[in-house]
């Protein structure tokens, strides 16, 4: 990469710096990520949802494959295609500080769990999305109004 001038490699503990004034930094001062049996799991689902929180943007899986313009998604959780109500964090995009993701952190401290793979995936990102928006269904390509019409949500399946 010496040859490359426009290539800076930057090493940093993505969870220390994008979780630190956020809820989820509680998981990581308080020593609870150290007890992880699936850390790598753990800190890139926490490294995710701080980096959207604090720069909002767009976040897609390596294995997705982009067959159509991403512009029009806009606070938008991807649902999977397997399991009804079930939201994927292979696809996920919002506003920077969207009253969601600070929703969303704050149960993914709760539903935290070392020995659990995904207890901070998909699984805690349904509820919560299910939870905030005062639904028991997550309808693809329909927009969900929550917080008294006040937040506008869109789960989508590509």
């Amino acid at each position: 990469f010496q040859s490359m001038a426009n290539v800076k490699l930057i090493r940093e503990d993505l969870v220390s710096v994008h979780s630190r004034g956020t809820p989820l930094w509680k998981l990581h001062e308080s020593g609870s990520l150290d007890l992880s049996q699936h850390p790598m799991a753990h800190r890139s689902d926490i490294a995710r949802i701080g980096i959207l929180w604090k720069k909002g943007g767009l976040y897609l899986d390596l294995d997705c494959i982009v067959l159509r313009p991403l512009h029009c998604l806009r606070n938008t959780v991807g649902l999977g295609d397997l399991l009804p109500n079930w939201a994927e964090n292979g696809v996920i995009t919002f506003e920077p500080s969207h009253p969601f993701l600070s929703y969303l952190m704050d149960h993914m401290i709760a539903e935290y769990k070392p020995d659990s793979y995904i207890s901070l995936g998909p699984p805690t990102l349904s509820y919560a999305l299910q939870d905030f928006c005062n639904r028991e269904d997550l309808p693809p390509n329909q927009p969900l109004q929550c917080h008294n019409n006040t937040t506008r949500m869109h789960p989508w399946r590509g």
